[in-house]
């Protein structure tokens, strides 16, 4: 497991990625751990991510999801399908509207309350991808 130095989260990558975040995230801190995940030498493209919150915090305002939604958006052709796993109920609020607008940018996010429900998940996801979607004029 390694932790990017004094970054407040832990990455480690086996058949799926775990990013575990024991401190508080921002976006600035995302894209590093993006960049660290891309760069891990055991990173395969396409490898499914879980994001596990660990009880900070962080209640970020609808701008900021949106700028996290984009953030995501630009590892999309790298990075698998995503689980986010938070542990307070007023989380699964914040999660569930990243998820929306990631959806919105064809990024995969689930979120999960059990850490168990998002590794089955980002398994069973990984083995089958979304059908592609045809927008008019394409």
């Amino acid at each position: 497991m390694s932790n990017g130095g004094s970054f407040p989260y832990l990455i480690q990558v086996g058949d799926y990625v775990l990013c575990e975040w024991v401190g508080e995230p921002s976006l600035v801190l995302l894209q590093q751990a993006c960049q660290q995940i891309v760069s891990h030498p055991s990173f395969r493209k396409g490898m499914p991510v879980i994001f596990a919150d660990r009880g900070t915090s962080y209640n970020p305002l609808t701008p900021e999801i949106q700028s996290i939604a984009l953030e995501l958006k630009s590892h999309k052709d790298r990075l698998g399908p995503m689980a986010l796993v938070v542990q307070y109920t007023h989380h699964l609020g914040v999660g569930n509207m990243l998820s929306a607008y990631c959806h919105m940018e064809g990024v995969r996010l689930q979120v999960f309350r059990k850490f168990e429900d998002a590794v089955a998940w980002v398994r069973e996801a990984s083995d089958n991808p979304p059908p592609l979607r045809l927008t008019a004029g394409a």
